[in-house]
Formats: structure tokens, sequence, C-alpha cells
């Protein structure tokens, strides 16, 4: 299945937000959405899910976002991960991911034997299992991140998306909730489109990057195409060194300002340079 987004235009309050922004993103791709603070990564994501009001065309493999009648249909082809999502302190983990399968069971209806295996699938895909019966306040801020995601996994919609998935997260969960969204969007072909300020975990799990600047795009990609020190340093006014290797960058290192930034290619493990 396949995004596209052509001239999405959004306003709010009179201050224009997002300016003709058009992107694709392919059937199992995983696009990064970079830019600075306030240049309209999270508003496009509200966007794709009904929570502003747009000018444009949302389309997602051929069906018209902007068309379906209720948030349930939308829901049953988008699952989100929102920055700052609603915790109820008291629920417990279990109850937490069943309401990622709520778009599939009927007004007033039970959850079904599908629904129970969805929920139970993604909590042992996520490593949840042994914190089933326990309230979400009692969780690690790791631990809660991996039941936001298993709730969102648990719908079984095609595309996810992901605002800031590793907010407050150290490395170890960073690369440990990208990981699993990597391994899922393989087995799984979704499609994926993160919002994410840390350019070089974009640069590593995005397949292609939009870089958004004062609501429009300044750039889009491959990483490599995208992330360059100058483009950086007009964009986001700093100064980086990019490392590279076999044609990929892989690190964006921040710069100590007033020195020159450069790109280094390190030499691969175990072999001895020229």
């Amino acid at each position: 299945m396949s995004l596209r987004v052509e001239g999405l235009t959004v306003s709010l309050d009179g201050h224009l937000i997002l300016n003709a922004v058009s992107l694709n993103v392919d059937s199992g791709h995983w696009l990064g959405l970079i830019g600075p603070n306030g240049s309209g990564k999270s508003t496009l994501l509200r966007a794709l899910i009904g929570q502003v009001p747009v000018e444009g065309s949302l389309r997602f493999n051929e069906v018209d976002l902007g068309a379906l009648a209720n948030s349930r249909e939308r829901a049953r082809l988008i699952a989100s991960v929102p920055q700052r999502p609603l915790l109820p302190a008291t629920m417990t983990v279990a109850d937490y991911v069943l309401l990622g399968r709520t778009p599939h069971i009927p007004y007033l209806g039970k959850e079904s034997a599908a629904d129970l295996a969805a929920a139970r699938e993604a909590m042992t895909v996520l490593d949840l299992n042994e914190h089933l019966a326990r309230p979400l306040a009692t969780l690690s801020g790791g631990e809660q991140q991996r039941a936001i995601l298993a709730r969102a996994i648990s719908q079984q919609a095609p595309l996810l998306l992901l605002d800031e998935p590793t907010t407050a997260l150290d490395i170890g969960h960073q690369q440990s909730v990208l990981g699993l969204v990597d391994v899922l969007r393989r087995e799984r072909g979704l499609t994926v489109v993160s919002a994410i300020h840390d350019l070089t975990l974009a640069a590593q799990y995005c397949d292609r990057l939009v870089l958004l600047d004062r609501g429009k795009v300044a750039a889009s990609g491959k990483p490599t195409e995208v992330l360059s020190v100058e483009m950086i340093a007009r964009i986001f006014g700093a100064e980086v060194r990019l490392i590279s290797e076999n044609g990929s960058v892989w690190g964006v290192v921040p710069q100590r300002l007033g020195m020159s930034p450069e790109i280094e290619t390190p030499t691969p493990p175990n072999v001895s340079a020229p």
C-alpha cells in the first residue's frame, strides 16, 4: 500500500503551518519527517489522522482519507503513536493494548477471540507478557513506550504513524523501539511515517527523508541526498560532522561551534588503511 500527499496545506488560528506539502511513501517503506521545531512535522501526522482541517489530497492505497465517513474507518487503515499519549494511570497493560482493537469492535459489542489474539500477539512481540497486569503508571519510560507501540500494532493497520517515538528514552531503549518497528515493518509490510528529531536515527532507520522548514519541503530523498553539512547548517543553524560508510550516512555528530565541519569516512573494522 502507498501513501500519496499532494498540496497539503494546513492553517491553524490564522497561521499557515503547512504550505502545499507533497510527498510519496511506497508500500513497506519508512519515511522520516525531519526539520527544526515548529516546521510542521507533527501537524502533518495529525492531518493524516484527521485531527486538523486540511486543503489538498491525502490518499492511502487509493483511498481518499478525507472522504472517510468516521474515525473508526480511518483507524482501520492508520495506527498512530502520538508524542504525548494519554496513559490512564491505573489501567493495566493488557487492557490498554486491547484498546487498539476498538476500531474493529462493533458499537455496544464485545471483543472477539480474534481481537484478543491480536492484542496478545502485539504484547508478545513487544515483550510485555511479564507486565500484563501492571498499571501503566508503574512502568518505566521504555516499558510505557513498548505498551504504546503494542496498542498501535494491535490495530493491524497497514499504515503506522510515529511522532517522536524515542522522546525521553535512553539510547538502549531508542534502539530497541526503532529496531522493533523495523522488524515489524519488514515482516508485515507496514508503511511507516515518523517524525524524528535525531538525525542519526533518521539516517539509520528510514528509507527516505522529507526535510520540512517553515511548513514547506526543503529537501526529500534518500538520507544521503538530504543530509549534508551545508543543508543542516542552513536549515538547523548547526555545525555538524557527517560520518559515512559504504555510501550511507550513519552518524550526524554536532560540532563544537567554530570548528570546521567535515565528512569522515571511517576505515572498516579489521581493514588497514592504504
